[in-house]
């Protein structure tokens, strides 16, 4: 059980870390989990990517 919490906090740090560094995740995917959360959910990560690309900078 130990072996399994320690993949899944790896999971959980690499992943993002990920998302931050390529920008882009393959749409198969992005779909595959939203259609796996509650409409709450979905809801809520929509407006919080809406928020964040509207305070997106270039650099």
């Amino acid at each position: 059980m130990v072996n399994y919490l320690i993949s899944e906090a790896i999971g959980d740090i690499a992943c993002p870390m990920a998302y931050a560094y390529y920008k882009k995740m393959p749409s198969t995917l992005v779909y595959q989990a939203m259609k796996k959360l509650p409409d709450w959910m979905v809801e809520v990560n929509e407006m919080f990517d809406e928020v964040m690309e509207s305070k997106r900078i270039s650099l």
